[in-house]
C-alpha cells in the first residue's frame, strides 16, 4: 500500500486540480491543494471509505504505468502528474492530453475517496435504457436495450403481449442478450460517449427530448437517463423529439456491429427514407473480422458481394475487402463525416480463403 501519493490535473481553461493522500495504519486522509474551479477551500479531510478500495488500487498496478505519455496533438493542453511512494519506493508519471489504459478506474477510484472533488463529472452518463414498442395485427412488440456503465454490460430483451380477449392477456419472450464489456472497459467508455453527445449536451438541463406533454405515435421508443450525481430524465425519443435521432441509433449500430435491434432496424429505414441522394456508402467486411467498416465510393456499379480494395488504418494499408451493404444518403443525413470517409480504390479478385476463416 502507498504511503503518500500526489496526483495533479488540469488545464488553462478548466483550472487546476491537485490532492495529497497519505496511508498511516489503515488509515486515508487527503489535503486539497487546489480545486480547480469548484472554489472548494484548501485543507485536510478523511477520506470516505469504500468497499474494496484497496483491491481497487492494487488492481490500477501505478507502478507498471509508462513514465510519460504524451499526445501528437500540438494543441493539447490537459496535463497530469502523479507521484508515489509505496513500499520505500517513489516513482513518478505523467502525461499531456495522453492516458495509460486504466485512467479512468484511476479517476473513478479518486472519485469515490472524495466525491466533492469531481474527477468524474457529476454530469456524466452511467445508464441508458430504451424501451421500444410497435403495435400491430393486435400484438404488440417490445425492444429493451440497457447500457450501464457500472456493470459493463449491454443489456437487449425482446418479446411481445397480445389480447385477444379481455381477461385472456398472451405473452412470449423472443430473446435476451447480454453483451459483457468488463475485460474491454475501454470498449464501453466508447460506447457511453457517442450516447453522451446526445443525451447529456452541455448546458442542457432538460433535453427537448424529455417533454412530457408531447402527443406520442406507434411506433414509440421511451427512455431513461442517469448521470453521475444521480440525476434522472424519463422521457420520449425519437425523429420528432430528438434531433439527430436516427443518426445516432445507426452509430450505435456501427460500434456495436453484431447489435440485431429492431429499434436500430427502424432508424435505417428513416434514414434510407431520408437519404436517397449521391453520395454513396458501402459496408465493407473483411477477412477475419467480426463487423464491417463504412467507405465511400463514386462508383455506381459496385454491388453486394463484390471484392474490392480499400485502405486501411493511419498508414493507408490496402488490404482486400467484401461488400454487405450499399446506401445512398444526401450531404445532411451520411452516416459518417465525408471528408473523414476513405474510398474505396476498385475492385479485385475475391479471397478464396475468406469464409473459411470467418
Amino acid at each position: 500500500m502507498f504511503e503518500y501519493l500526489k496526483f495533479s490535473m488540469g488545464s488553462m481553461q478548466s483550472g487546476y486540480k491537485s490532492v495529497v493522500l497519505r496511508s498511516d495504519n489503515g488509515t486515508l486522509d487527503y489535503e486539497i491543494l487546489q480545486s480547480g474551479l469548484l472554489g472548494i477551500e484548501k485543507g485536510k479531510h478523511s477520506a470516505r471509505i469504500v468497499d474494496d478500495w484497496l483491491k481497487k488500487w492494487k488492481a490500477l498496478d501505478v507502478s507498471s504505468w509508462e513514465p510519460v505519455y504524451i499526445s501528437a496533438d500540438s494543441d493539447a493542453d490537459d496535463a497530469w502528474r502523479l507521484i508515489v511512494c509505496e513500499n520505500g519506493v517513489t516513482y513518478k508519471r505523467e502525461g499531456e492530453s495522453s492516458f495509460p489504459k486504466q485512467w479512468q478506474q484511476f479517476l473513478e477510484w479518486l472519485d469515490a475517496l472524495m466525491p466533492e472533488m469531481e474527477f468524474i463529472s457529476p454530469r456524466r452518463l452511467e445508464q441508458v435504457i430504451f424501451r421500444f414498442q410497435n403495435t400491430h395485427d393486435g400484438r404488440t412488440d417490445h425492444e429493451r436495450i440497457e447500457i450501464s456503465r457500472a456493470e459493463q454490460k449491454l443489456l437487449l430483451e425482446k418479446w411481445w403481449d397480445s389480447q385477444k380477449e379481455e381477461d385472456d392477456p398472451c405473452y412470449g419472450v423472443r430473446s435476451s442478450h447480454c453483451y459483457d464489456y468488463s475485460n474491454t472497459r475501454e470498449y464501453m467508455d466508447g460506447l457511453m460517449n457517442l450516447c453522451q453527445k446526445v443525451f447529456v449536451p452541455e448546458g442542457l438541463e432538460m433535453p427537448a427530448s424529455y417533454k412530457a406533454d408531447i402527443k406520442t405515435s406507434n411506433p414509440l421508443t421511451r427512455i431513461y437517463v442517469k448521470l453521475h450525481d444521480g440525476t434522472t430524465y424519463n422521457g420520449y425519443a425519437g425523429p420528432e423529439y430528438l434531433l439527430g435521432w436516427p443518426e445516432f441509433l445507426v452509430s450505435v449500430q456501427e460500434y456495436m456491429g453484431d447489435l440485431t435491434s429492431t429499434l436500430i432496424s427502424e432508424a435505417l429505414k428513416t434514414l434510407n427514407q431520408k437519404g436517397a441522394g449521391k453520395y454513396i456508402y458501402c459496408k465493407v467486411r473483411f477477412k477475419n473480422s467480426y463487423r464491417p467498416y463504412s467507405y465511400r465510393t463514386e462508383d455506381s456499379t459496385l454491388k453486394v458481394g463484390d471484392w474490392v480494395e480499400v485502405p486501411v488504418g493511419p498508414d493507408n494499408k490496402v488490404i482486400r475487402g467484401r461488400i454487405e451493404k450499399i446506401e445512398y444518403f444526401d450531404e445532411k443525413h451520411v452516416p459518417y463525416p465525408l471528408n473523414k470517409t476513405k474510398f474505396i480504390l476498385g475492385k479485385c479478385d475475391e479471397d478464396e480463403d475468406f469464409e473459411d476463416e470467418y
